[in-house]
Order: C-alpha cells, then sequence, then structure tokens
C-alpha cells in the first residue's frame, strides 16, 4: 500500500481519538489495530474502522505512525513486518521500529434498523450540533434526540441556554423508538462526513452505527432514554407553531454582537456582561444591544418554560454569546414575550431562553483596566480616528496607572486598531462606518 493512500485510510479513522493526549494509556485509546483486510481505532468511546490493504496485523501508536507517515515523501509503498516484539517500517531506502501495542479493536457489525440519509439528514445533525447538548445530570439532554413519526424526523438537542429542533422529511422503516444520539458520535460523523459521504444510520438497542460511502464506519454503544416529549413540550408552550410576526434578522446583528463581546472585559466568573433586549417599539418589535447594570444569569430553557402562565408582552434579554452562536443557519425570529427569541431558517428552529437577573451583589471595586476602556468607549465613540501620540498623552493626563501593555491590550479589546499612516500612527475603530457601541 502506498504511503499517500495509507495515510489518508489511518487519518479517516483518527477522529475516534477524540480529544486524548500521548500519554501512557496510548495502548488503549490511540493505537491503529490492523487486521489486514481493515485498520480501527477507538478511545473507548467512539470506535472508527475503515478498508486497509496493509498487509500486517498488529497494533501501535496510533498519533506516532500517521505522523511517520507525514513526515516522509517517499511515493512507494509502506512494507511492515514484526522484529522482536516490534513493527518494522519500511519506506524506500529508509527503515523505522515502533513497538507493538497489545490492544485488538473489534467494530460489531451494523445491525438494527437501517435509515437512508440524505442531504436534509446531514444539514439536521449540523445545525442540532451547534447547541449539542452535553449535560451529563441529565441523560436524555444529552447529544442529539432523534424522534421519528410518520413521514418525518424530528432532531432535537439542547445546551442549557438554546434548543434546537431541526425537522426533516422522511419515511423510517421498521418499528423505530426515539433515541439519543451520543454526542462524541455526533462530532465524529460530521467530522467525517466533510471528507467521505455519509450513507446510512443503523440503529441498535444499545449500539449506533453511521456508514460512510467510501467504506468507513463510526459506532459507539448508547444506553441513555430518549425523551423528546420534554423537548416537543417546550416548543409547543412557546407556541412558535402558530406565531406570526416574524422579523428579518437585521444584517449587521452578528458583526455588532461580535464586536460587543469582544470590547467588554467578562466578568471574574466568565460571565458576559453583555445583554440582547428585544423589546416592543413604535413600529413593532425592536432589537436592541445594551450592557447589563447587573450581573445577568440564564437559566436552563427547558426549566424556564411556564406551561400555565401568560404574561403581557413586555421585552426578552438573553446573553449576547449563546445569540450568536444561534444565529448560524438563520434568517428571521419571532419575539415569544417573557419567554424566548424564536429562531427560524431553512427547517431549523431554535430558541434562546430569556434572562433572570440575581439580587443586587456588593459594588466591586473597578479596575484600572476597566476605567481605561470606558475612557476609550467615549473617546471613540464618534468612530473618528486618532493621532495616537495625542491618545496616549491624553490616557497619561488621566492616571490610569496602567503599563503600556495593559494599554495595547484594553485598546485591542476595545475593537480599536493601530495603524501607521506616513510617519505617524493612527487609532481607528475596526468597523469606520459605525461608531464604537459604549459598554457601560
Amino acid at each position: 500500500m502506498r504511503r499517500r493512500e495509507l495515510y489518508r485510510t489511518v487519518k479517516s479513522v483518527e477522529l475516534a481519538f477524540g480529544s486524548q493526549r500521548q500519554t501512557w494509556f496510548n495502548g488503549i485509546f490511540g493505537g491503529f489495530y490492523f487486521n489486514g483486510l481493515t485498520v480501527a481505532a477507538s478511545d473507548s468511546i467512539v470506535t472508527a474502522q475503515a478498508p486497509c490493504r496493509f498487509d500486517f496485523t498488529g497494533a501501535v501508536d496510533g498519533r506516532a505512525f500517521s505522523g511517520l507517515l507525514a513526515k516522509s515523501r517517499v511515493e512507494e509503498p509502506v512494507r511492515a513486518a514484526i522484529d522482536d516484539g516490534k513493527m518494522v517500517v519500511t519506506m524506500g531506502s529508509a527503515e523505522w521500529r515502533m513497538p507493538l501495542i497489545d490492544n485488538t479493536i473489534e467494530m460489531p457489525e451494523p445491525s438494527g434498523i437501517e435509515i437512508e440519509v440524505g442531504d436534509m439528514t446531514v444539514e439536521a445533525l449540523r445545525a442540532c450540533a451547534v447547541t449539542l447538548g452535553v449535560d451529563p445530570t441529565h441523560a436524555w439532554r444529552m447529544g442529539v434526540t432523534l424522534d421519528p413519526s410518520p413521514g418525518r424526523l424530528d432532531f432535537y438537542s439542547d445546551s442549557e441556554h438554546v434548543a434546537t429542533r431541526a425537522s426533516v422529511a422522511r419515511d423510517v422503516p421498521g418499528e423505530l423508538e426515539p433515541v439519543i444520539l451520543p454526542p462524541r458520535f455526533v462530532q465524529a460523523i460530521l467530522q467525517a462526513e466533510s471528507r467521505d459521504l455519509l450513507l446510512t444510520l443503523h440503529i441498535a438497542a444499545e449500539r449506533v452505527w453511521a456508514v460512510f460511502a467510501n467504506g468507513l464506519i463510526v459506532s459507539q454503544a448508547r444506553d441513555s432514554d430518549a425523551d423528546p416529549a420534554r423537548f416537543a413540550g417546550v416548543f409547543e408552550m412557546a407556541g412558535i407553531d402558530g406565531a406570526a410576526d416574524r422579523l428579518p434578522i437585521p444584517p449587521d446583528l452578528a458583526i455588532r454582537l461580535d464586536r460587543l463581546r469582544r470590547s467588554v472585559r467578562a466578568n471574574r466568573d466568565g460571565t458576559e456582561r453583555i445583554i440582547v433586549a428585544l423589546v416592543d417599539g413604535d413600529d413593532g418589535p425592536e432589537l436592541t444591544i445594551e450592557p447589563a447594570d447587573r450581573e445577568p444569569r440564564c437559566g436552563s430553557l427547558l426549566d424556564a418554560m411556564p406551561a400555565d402562565e401568560t404574561h403581557e408582552p413586555s421585552s426578552v434579554k438573553t446573553y449576547a454569546g449563546p445569540l450568536l452562536r444561534a444565529l448560524q443557519g438563520i434568517d428571521q425570529m419571532t419575539i415569544i414575550p417573557d419567554h424566548c427569541v424564536a429562531l427560524r431558517g431553512s427547517n431549523v428552529v431554535r430558541l434562546v431562553v430569556i434572562s433572570t437577573v440575581k439580587p443586587e451583589q456588593p459594588e466591586r471595586r473597578e479596575r484600572p483596566s476597566d476605567k481605561l476602556a470606558r475612557f476609550l468607549f467615549d473617546l471613540f465613540a464618534d468612530g473618528q480616528p486618532r493621532d495616537a501620540t495625542e491618545v496616549l498623552a491624553e490616557i497619561g493626563e488621566a492616571e490610569f496607572g496602567v503599563s503600556s501593555q495593559t494599554i495595547a491590550n484594553t485598546r485591542r479589546r476595545c475593537g480599536i486598531v493601530s495603524k501607521k499612516q506616513g510617519s505617524r500612527w493612527v487609532w481607528s475603530v475596526e468597523d469606520q462606518d459605525q461608531p464604537l457601541e459604549k459598554a457601560g
């Protein structure tokens, strides 16, 4: 088998290593197992196997072996043999020795109910991966929940602050019950799908498989009970299917959210201080971005939706971060007053939870860098560029007591860039078409 072909093959199963680093347990979590017909890899959670006509039987350190193939430029066939308990790899005139690993990986044959996968199914999985559930305290919220119904598949996921529902018109053979596709399994098949065509999913009582066009198979055991009724109930309570007020997503919304997230330093516990407010304006609902006077705290979406209460229209507030992530593949929104924001795309609906506010906290002493950030917001509020020497002089006169490195870091955090114009340096807002948003 030639080096380049062998390298592509082992890289296709390397996705089963997950994020495990090279350590003493590589023999369990980081090995390639060859049997002359296939190569397999596993990190004890996900297992991947691909056809591989490499004349060798045994297991070796996976990352070390793929690294060896990557560094070589030999195009001749790669040969391997076992000598004195080691794998002897020959490429051209060069020879390497690698320790063998006492490890055998067996991929169970795909079984159970087979689902043919089309582009819409892959897109549904990709949409749910944006809010992939990883909550170990609620097993039914981990991964992607697949809920079959006559002529339709619904996919649900929940990342605490955002829930996604993606629907696909598809007939499912057999008596398929609701099932949870584990998070690592979903991530692995989407990673593989970027290079190969996903053909089928196989759902059995204790395991799931994904089969690809080039023969790659990805599999993982499953043991969590699906509860799609919880998800369906949330979307039903929100009343989004009957909601008529659908607003187009402002084209600059993602840019504004990202600018503010980079411009405002997070609190020490990592909670963003910028929130998004949707309020009733004179001409209908309006979206504004504003600083939080107090620390916002988003609860769980699936626990926050009241079932039997009605609210007068007021406003909806949420974190900027979850909303920014939830905007992927979305072109419309609906405001569910005092509940959530419903974001809509092609066959995709996402709900973003409202925020609540903690009781008043003792005022925290403002740091010099925070004062400097507020000073720069005021100085560049009109969006006009300024001579760097003059700005630094004004900072010195204000006596913030910060170092030159802190000034540079705060400038970047506020979205202000430094550029040379002729013989002088000029500071300006990155997007000079809009003034800098004030952050408090």
